[in-house]
């Protein structure tokens, strides 16, 4: 029997985006802290805490983007209880730090905070078309995301994932994480670098690296089958 899969969305778009890979997974839902039914929890820690209390022994934990992040943090915490990890376009590090060009400027994120503070609904179709730039069909893609996206939390809850994107760094931990870890990436993410997923892969002990050509930030929209095929390959 194949371990059970659960799949955390990211920031702000919720299950809308990723519901045609849940259902071709088969995979249960476990939404960022304040969406949805999920508790909200401004405490990055204590989210990641949950998380794991939440979760069935084995499960095959696949995150996007910030889901990638609290479910890295969840296998490097518990290895024993999580059974696997498929980060999605994810990164251990959101922002550039001391030996970490891999990312946003703190400066660049910070700015984006504060239009995202003045004013949610403007700016998403520009946050969505951004990550999208260097797909062929990008202003297919941005349309089809902004067409399924959940509806927006509340401010604070959005804010929030900000806060944690500014500072959540999982470099550290990395290496802690001893269960298998399938990273997928668009080549041409140009949110978050794909030389920052490839250094996930190359930390964990039982990392594995998917680059997927001509895809961004993402790459389940246009390139579903070879995602699930990867996955299957992680859990069978």
């Amino acid at each position: 029997m194949n371990p059970p899969i659960t799949l955390i969305p990211g920031w702000r778009l919720g299950r809308g985006p990723l519901a045609p890979l849940a259902n071709a997974l088969g995979a249960e839902w476990y939404d960022l802290p304040g969406y949805r039914e999920t508790p909200f929890t401004a405490d990055f820690a204590d989210a990641v805490t949950r998380l794991i209390a939440t979760v069935l022994p084995g499960t095959v934990l696949v995150g996007w983007s910030l889901g990638a992040m609290i479910a890295l943090a969840a296998a490097a915490r518990a290895p024993h209880h999580i059974g696997g990890v498929v980060v999605i376009g994810g990164t251990p590090s959101f922002v550039t730090r001391d030996g970490w060009s891999h990312g946003l400027t703190p400066e660049a994120l910070a700015e984006f905070r504060a239009a995202i503070a003045e004013d949610e609904p403007a700016m998403l179709p520009r946050f969505v078309g951004g990550f999208n730039r260097g797909e062929p069909e990008s202003k297919t893609l941005t349309a089809e995301i902004l067409a399924t996206a959940d509806p927006a939390p509340s401010l604070e809850i959005l804010l929030a994932g900000l806060d944690w994107l500014a500072t959540v760094d999982l470099r550290a931990e990395l290496p802690s994480i001893t269960t298998p870890v399938l990273v997928i990436h668009g080549e041409n993410d140009p949110l978050i670098p794909c030389a920052a997923g490839e250094a996930i892969a190359q930390n964990v002990p039982q990392g594995k690296w998917l680059p997927i050509p001509n895809a961004a930030h993402a790459p389940f929209l246009r390139h579903q089958a070879t995602i699930v095929e990867a996955v299957s390959s992680l859990v069978s």
